[in-house]
């Protein structure tokens, strides 16, 4: 029998995922099934399993990948700009993330507002997104904080809290746009980044 490949392993396992967004995105998280997931992902439950412990190991591999996804957002920032040109590129990079249809093969919008109240309930998916949600803000804190040092911001930004108000104004447009899918989002991240750029000294 051939070798099963690290990267063939890995290509199935995202197929799972992808398969388990499409369905959480239709269905919701209670109401669809492991057999729906394979059936979705062409796959046999035994290959699910071979990946998954279960429904529950699945949501939790879902929550998990936001903080690639975070990482991956940072990493296309060029950083060695003025700070408030950074941030202004980053609420860019938001406004491309939350204006992407709702089906679109990273997954949708409505999967991502569903995990938020999944959180409520299930306590790892809320560990997990507690975490990356202290990272995001721990990273803009740091970026304005910089920026302030070298008299980029006014001096009356508080840091902590500009971070955490462009966290709420993110997930709140990733709702509208879950809630109203026809609606376009980028201007209101255009007129937010035209401010920031606005804010260099």
């Amino acid at each position: 029998m051939p070798k099963v490949t690290d990267a063939h392993r890995q290509a199935q396992r995202q197929q799972i995922l992808r398969a388990a967004f499409a369905c959480f995105g239709r269905e919701g998280f209670h109401a669809t099934t492991v057999q729906d997931i394979c059936d979705e992902a062409d796959l046999s439950p035994g290959a699910v399993y071979n990946y998954f412990d279960g429904k529950a190991d699945i949501i939790r591999a879902i929550a998990a990948e936001s903080r690639d996804s975070l990482d991956a957002l940072f990493d296309s920032i060029d950083t060695e700009q003025p700070a408030p040109r950074v941030l202004a590129d980053l609420v860019a990079r938001l406004g491309e993330f939350a204006e992407q249809p709702d089906d679109a093969a990273e997954g949708g919008h409505r999967v991502r507002v569903r995990l938020w109240g999944e959180a409520l309930s299930a306590d790892e998916v809320h560990e997990l997104l507690q975490e990356n949600q202290a990272d995001f803000i721990e990273r803009i804190t740091e970026l304005i904080r910089s920026g302030l040092a070298k008299g980029e911001f006014d001096e009356a930004a508080e840091p902590e809290a500009l971070a955490r108000a462009l966290l709420a104004f993110h997930q709140g447009m990733v709702l509208q746009k879950a809630v109203s899918p026809d609606t376009s989002v980028k201007p209101v991240f255009e007129a937010v980044r035209g401010l920031l750029g606005g804010a260099s000294s």
